[in-house]
């Protein structure tokens, strides 16, 4: 199953669902491909619907083909600690959040990902202790109207080893 998010809703993509779904979704058995875009436009429209799920027979044919409908990013970032068993977030646009950013043409996630925690937090020492997992998120392209993006962002385990001294609303204590 994959979850992708598109503000405060969900949108689950599936081969079985069986009780699962909740009160307040949108559920579509596709089958054909022309039939995607037309329940995206119905997920869009229906903004009182909190989730929606797509149950396709082929998992992975139903992914591509909903990934299909958008511009895909990658993105990649940091779940950081500290010694102290700190976890690094940012302040952005009034919400907390985790370090991420695009990747460079070429760029490996991994190294994006401790390029842009150290970019964003103005930081050094940053050190990958493996892959933690993908979200996916959609948004509209702030520029362009009625282009939608689905951004996939790569999430790695760091530990900051550095000697900076840091803000402290930056850190919150898990």
């Amino acid at each position: 199953m994959y979850k992708v998010f598109f503000n405060d809703r969900v949108i689950y993509i599936g081969s079985n669902f069986k009780n699962s779904r909740l009160d307040n979704s949108l559920f579509y058995q596709v089958s054909e491909p022309q039939e995607i875009g037309i329940v995206w436009e119905s997920f869009l429209k229906d903004a009182d619907k909190g989730e929606m799920y797509l149950e396709f027979v082929e998992l992975e044919y139903g992914k591509e083909l909903f990934f299909g409908l958008f511009t895909n990013i990658v993105a990649a970032g940091g779940i950081v600690t500290n010694n102290d068993n700190q976890l690094l977030c940012i302040s952005r646009w009034g919400k907390w959040d985790l370090p991420k950013g695009k990747s460079e043409k070429g760029e490996e996630t991994e190294k994006t990902a401790i390029r842009e925690v150290e970019e964003e937090c103005g930081i050094s020492g940053v050190v990958s202790t493996g892959f933690n997992s993908i979200t996916y998120h959609i948004y509209e392209h702030p520029r362009k109207a009625g282009v939608w993006i689905l951004k996939h962002t790569y999430w790695y385990n760091m530990i900051y080893k550095g000697n900076e001294k840091l803000v402290p609303k930056c850190w919150k204590i898990l």
